[in-house]
């Protein structure tokens, strides 16, 4: 077996964790991927790095969380799941 032909493809986190992602030869190349350590957006061109980690905060799962629900419903629901673990 074969494998397909491959490219190296160099990304740089404004936090400083640069990684390599290796993709298909025939992939196109996304301009940004989120950093595998902080999820910060990554480029392919360090030279567009210009302190994007000072000015953008990506969405943290509580973050989407209070989107959908407000706090006083969030109370509820904590009430009612540790009502059924106690009873468990």
């Amino acid at each position: 077996m074969e494998m397909a032909p491959r490219k190296r493809v160099e990304y740089y986190c404004p936090n400083g964790h640069d990684f390599v992602l290796t993709l298909l030869l025939e992939a196109e190349v996304s301009e940004v991927w989120d950093c595998p350590r902080c999820s910060a957006p990554a480029r392919t061109n360090p030279a567009q790095l210009t302190n994007q980690a000072d000015n953008t905060r990506n969405r943290t799962p509580w973050d989407m969380l209070r989107e959908r629900r407000g706090i006083p419903e969030l109370e509820q629901l904590l009430r009612e799941q540790l009502k059924e673990l106690r009873a468990a």
